[in-house]
């Protein structure tokens, strides 16, 4: 776990202290596209292997792990295909609906960049269960190095069309090739001797992953792409791309501080409630130490984040600051809750999860179609406030529930 984290530490920083110069070198319209391009990417992505990566680690003879690795690569390559009609029949109503010219020519890189990001995700978990943890930690930072050096190249040269999201796939493409040269040259006797019936046998076996998991993984995506839809639509490329380096920026702190704690709680609450049926005062303790911790930080965010962005990512880039002031709310609780929420799967309440995913997006939804139909007088500081309220809302409500499953069969 230290070295997975430290990969990840290390990713995080290289992205963090490069934004000063992209926001610099590209303005925020071209940051509008590029989160387009990447909530897209996210949505299919999350489904692209049909879930089987999970299983990867599962099987007990590493010929069925490889054999499943060998049907992720293989569905992603078929869901890439599938996708390029799809684009080509409904690719100009998506443009005009997201009211987004530019992301028409980025459309026909979404299936390539899906297809790389599914064997990618497939790769990794063979790496998990082969122990290889230091290559996991290693392609992570070589990702996020090759894309921070043709992002800046890219924007330096003259190329802003195609800086950002060329910068993205570059690193995605380098970071994957180097994981199959990889594997291949572990693995490649093995991977000679598959045959299709071991690959059918697997799709066979694991089958509850596609069955059971896939609704689930959409509606959860859904959930945190459907704002950078609306935005774009509602408000334009520029206001977008404000409102995904507020996003950006603030989440990449508070998910790496908020995920180690996490997976702390995690273990230590999965060991207490398989032993004494109850992790109440685990719960509580971890709880507190979140809340005092978090406190002063997003009130010193409240506070100053307008003058930080004007000063680190140029003046232009203040809204964004002003954004992070709008977003505190809802980022103060996901900081607390987050952590927490693992009650939900240790308590084997995953049904009560998927049902708070589907009113989320089905609240997003509703309150931005309102606002997009009824041409209510809405501004890009208004809906921010709805997001960050019905996100506080959501966070509360699973601390709540998540404190009772914590203490215990008897009080679900």
């Amino acid at each position: 776990m230290l070295v997975i984290l430290t990969g990840t530490i290390a990713a995080q920083a290289i992205g963090i202290l490069v934004s000063p110069v992209l926001t610099r070198l590209y303005d925020p319209a071209d940051f509008g596209v590029y989160a387009l391009f990447v909530s897209l990417t996210a949505l299919l992505g999350s489904v692209v292997c049909a879930r089987y990566e999970y299983a990867i680690t599962l099987p007990a003879e590493h010929r069925q792990g490889l054999a499943l690795l060998a049907l992720c690569t293989l569905i992603a390559f078929g869901f890439g295909l599938l996708l390029l009609p799809v684009i080509w029949l409904l690719g100009d109503a998506l443009v005009v609906a997201l009211k987004e010219p530019r992301l028409a020519a980025w459309l026909w890189y979404v299936p390539g960049a899906l297809f790389v990001t599914g064997f990618a995700t497939a790769a990794r978990y063979w790496l998990l269960r082969m122990k290889e943890f230091r290559m996991v930690s290693f392609n992570g930072v070589l990702r996020a190095v090759v894309a921070a050096v043709f992002n800046i190249a890219l924007g330096v040269w003259g190329f802003l069309q195609f800086g950002l999201i060329g910068g993205l796939l570059l690193g995605l493409v380098v970071s994957t090739v180097f994981l199959g040269v990889h594997i291949w040259r572990e693995s490649a006797a093995d991977l000679r001797q598959l045959r299709w019936s071991d690959l059918r046998a697997q799709a066979y076996a694991q089958r509850g992953f596609p069955l059971y998991s896939t609704g689930s993984a959409v509606v959860e995506s859904g959930a945190a792409q459907v704002p950078v839809f609306f935005f774009s639509s509602l408000f334009g490329a520029t206001t977008l791309g404000l409102f995904s380096l507020a996003q950006r920026m603030a989440n990449l702190p508070l998910s790496l501080v908020a995920g180690s704690v996490g997976d702390v709680f995690r273990q230590q609450a999965s060991a207490e409630y398989a032993r004494d049926g109850n992790c109440l005062a685990l719960f509580d303790r971890t709880f507190k130490r979140l809340f005092w911790m978090s406190l002063p930080a997003f009130v010193l965010a409240a506070w100053l984040s307008p003058w930080v962005f004007a000063l680190v990512f140029g003046a232009e880039w203040k809204e964004s600051g002003e954004y992070v002031r709008l977003l505190v709310p809802a980022l103060g609780l996901r900081f607390v809750s987050s952590p927490l929420s693992s009650m939900f799967f240790i308590a084997q309440r995953q049904g009560v999860d998927l049902g708070v995913q589907v009113v989320l997006i089905i609240t997003m939804v509703s309150t931005f179609l309102w606002a997009g139909r009824t041409g209510s007088g809405w501004t890009a500081n208004h809906a921010i406030m709805a997001y960050s309220g019905i996100y506080s809302v959501k966070y509360l409500f699973e601390l709540v529930m998540a404190r009772r499953f914590a203490r215990g069969k008897a009080a679900q």
